[in-house]
Formats: C-alpha cells, sequence, structure tokens
C-alpha cells in the first residue's frame, strides 16, 4: 500500500507520495513519483495497487511511438490503456487471497509546447480532473481530514508543499503501510519540478517542530484556567520562539544556494520572501539575509566596498548598449562622482577583460552578462587590476 497525494493551488498543482511498497510479505522502498516522457509529453504516473501491475502499465506507457498532439489526446490514450489493463493485466493476474485488485493512480502531464499542465485521479478507467485535491492508496478518514483543514482553493503553491507533506506525516504515523522518504513534485504551465531530497527532509522536519508548538498553544488558548497574564507571556514566548524557527530556516535554505540559483527564474515557486536581500562573501557564498526591511543596504555595500579595497579590487560599474555591446566604467558612486569610461566593448571584449582581472562576483563574465540582460541594463562589480594579476602569476 501507499500515500499519494494531490493539491490543485492556485498556482500550480503539488503531487507528494510515500515510498512503501509491499508484495505479499515483503516490502521495499520505491520513488513513485518520477517525470517521464510519453508520448512526447512529460508526465508522472503515480499509483496505488498491486506494485508488479503498477509498473508493467508505466513501463507500456513508456515504450508507445504515439506523439500526443495536446494534453486531451494524452488524457484519452492514458483511458484507453487503463480498460486494457484492466481487461489484461489485472484479469488475468493470480491473486492471493484477500489481496485487493482495484487500482488507482493520479496522472499528471505539462506540454512544453504550449505552456499548459494537467492533473487527473482515476476512478477505474477514467480520469476525473483535479478540481480540490485528491488522495490514492491508504485512503483513511482521518488523511481526508487533515487534508481538508489546509485546503483552500486559494492555496499557493509554496504551502500546498506543505500541506502534502503534512498529510504523509500523518499517515506515516498512523499506518504501517506508509513510510519514508517522501517525494514531492511541483505541476505547473511552466513545467514539471521533482524536489530535492534533502529539502523535503528539511520541511517535514521543520512541520514537525512547528506542530508540537502550535499545538501547546492551542491548548492554551482554550484553557480557561490559565490567566490572562500567563497567555499572554506564553504567547510572547511562543511568537518569539516561532519567529527565530522562521528566520533560522529561511538563513539555512539561503546560505545552501549559488548566486546562480539565487538568480535563477528556473524555479516553480518562491521558496524565501520576494524582495528579501541576500549579500554573498567574495567566493560567492551567501552571508547574510537580510531581514529587516527598513535596513539601509548602503551599510553592506560599504562594508564589501572596504574589503574589496583591502584586497586590491576596484569598483566597475557596466550598462548594456545597443548592438550587444558594453559600456565599461570605474565606479565613481562613493564620492559622488560621474563614473570613468574605460571603454565600449563587445560581448567577446568584455568577457576577455573581466577574465583578465579576476572579477567578483564569481559567476563569471558570461554569466553576469546573462543576468545583465534579464534583470537589468546595468550592474556594478569588481575587477583586481592588471597589473596585479602579473605580479601574482610571477
Amino acid at each position: 500500500m501507499t500515500l499519494i497525494a494531490t493539491f490543485n493551488c492556485a498556482d500550480g498543482f503539488v503531487l507528494a507520495g510515500d515510498s512503501e511498497e509491499n508484495y505479499g510479505p515483503y516490502r521495499r522502498a520505491v520513488q513513485k513519483i518520477k517525470p517521464r516522457t510519453i508520448g512526447g509529453l512529460t508526465a508522472i504516473i503515480a499509483g496505488s495497487g498491486i506494485g508488479p501491475l503498477i509498473d508493467s502499465f508505466i513501463v507500456r506507457l513508456e515504450r508507445i511511438q504515439v506523439q500526443f498532439s495536446d494534453v486531451d489526446s494524452f488524457a484519452r490514450y492514458i483511458e484507453g490503456e487503463l480498460t486494457n489493463f484492466y481487461a489484461r493485466d489485472v484479469a488475468t493476474y493470480q491473486a492471493a487471497e484477500g489481496e485487493d485488485k482495484e487500482h488507482s493512480f493520479i496522472v499528471a502531464v505539462h506540454d512544453k509546447r504550449v505552456d499548459q499542465c494537467r492533473v487527473w485521479v482515476t476512478r477505474h478507467a477514467t480520469l476525473e480532473p483535479v478540481t480540490t485535491y485528491a488522495l490514492v492508496g491508504v485512503e483513511d478518514a482521518l488523511y481526508h481530514h487533515a487534508a481538508e483543514r489546509f485546503y483552500s482553493q486559494s492555496l499557493q503553491l509554496p504551502q500546498g508543499v506543505l500541506t502534502a507533506l503534512y498529510v504523509l506525516a500523518i499517515g506515516e504515523a498512523t499506518s504501517v503501510y506508509i513510510r519514508r522518504p517522501f517525494h514531492v513534485a511541483v505541476i505547473s504551465n511552466n513545467g514539471i519540478w521533482l524536489e530535492d531530497d534533502s529539502y523535503v527532509a528539511e520541511v517535514s522536519n521543520r512541520l514537525r517542530e512547528y506542530e508540537k508548538r502550535v499545538n501547546k498553544i492551542f491548548l492554551d488558548c482554550a484553557d480557561s484556567t490559565i490567566p490572562l497574564h500567563q497567555l499572554q507571556a506564553e504567547l510572547g514566548q511562543f511568537a518569539e520562539a516561532a519567529t527565530a524557527l522562521h528566520k533560522e530556516q529561511i538563513d539555512r535554505y539561503v546560505q545552501s544556494l549559488t548566486p546562480e540559483q539565487v538568480a535563477s527564474y528556473s524555479r516553480p515557486y518562491p521558496k524565501t520572501p520576494l524582495g528579501q536581500p541576500i549579500i554573498f562573501h567574495l567566493d560567492g557564498s551567501p552571508a547574510v539575509t537580510e531581514h529587516d526591511p527598513n535596513r539601509d543596504l548602503d551599510v553592506y555595500a560599504r562594508a564589501a566596498r572596504e574589503r574589496f579595497c583591502q584586497l586590491g579590487y576596484v569598483e566597475h560599474f557596466s550598462k548594456t548598449l545597443p548592438g550587444d555591446k558594453y559600456a565599461v566604467s570605474v565606479s565613481g558612486r562613493w564620492e559622488n562622482q560621474p563614473h570613468q569610461l574605460i571603454a565600449e566593448m563587445t560581448r567577446e571584449e568584455f568577457i576577455t577583460y573581466c577574465k583578465a582581472r579576476d572579477m567578483v562576483p564569481s559567476i563569471g563574465p558570461e554569466r553576469f552578462i546573462q543576468l545583465l540582460a534579464e534583470e537589468s541594463s546595468e550592474a556594478y562589480f569588481y575587477l583586481r587590476p592588471k597589473q596585479s594579476v602579473s605580479q601574482k602569476s610571477a
């Protein structure tokens, strides 16, 4: 048995499942949430039922030579294959005594040609669109209750992931047929992403820590024997502890990122507060996440400039020009002076110029140019004077 959950969020779908698979008296860990290419589309087929039959159904789908024109033709094909699956595989399978031959699937698909996604749950051999949430596997009323507690049509993907993992955690705590590791996929019109296993484990542990604290304050609030002043003190302690945990989780995640990951638009949803500044070390590793929205970020910029100057770097300024060219200047912003133009360079000249002078940030001039095009037309960076590089080589 297993537990697989999907949630239709305001900005996409979350699909999550455990890894338990039972076969008679034996069990093994299986990754059930796995993107595959089927008929030219990216899909996930996650099933509950008899393990070998589910595996054979998925393998047969991966072998098809059909190229689907859209997600609707994909759905019709899957329904036909489900009919064949029950008539051929399930009907001829020699089930053990008491073994249930009913199967359930959650099917997700994305068509990158038109940026469209769909998620369905099976009702025997029919695909039914998931309009709210769906659970397959060990469908205990407790798990539906947990899903209903948190689900709403306005649920965003970050909290959809948390809700799915919370339901799976309850399942693991109450059933011998549900077991970690959990796997999570996010499906949106932009694509299908499989979450990193370490991130899923960290989020699951985080939920347990918060739940312990929330449960205590929940009972304290409802307990009329607790004096008002004591409740106010406990609420203050809870707020302080919850804020510290929240800050710690943001900082820990940010410190695991590279500059390229921070600047990337390829993630399906944000995992840190939007617009929150991140300050980097010289080697490109994140150093500080600034949580105070009123903090003057020039404090960090000035400190960085002082440190760079000690190491022999000079702040430069780059601005994009028509014709894929770049104006490179020595920065004068800290002296309230105009920038001193060095040269107008082609892309290749700019890359060569920066590589010869040990560019910071350490993402490299190629990626720096790409970010200039994606985010803004101008940016500050640091270079070491060319003679310093020569002396260093000598």
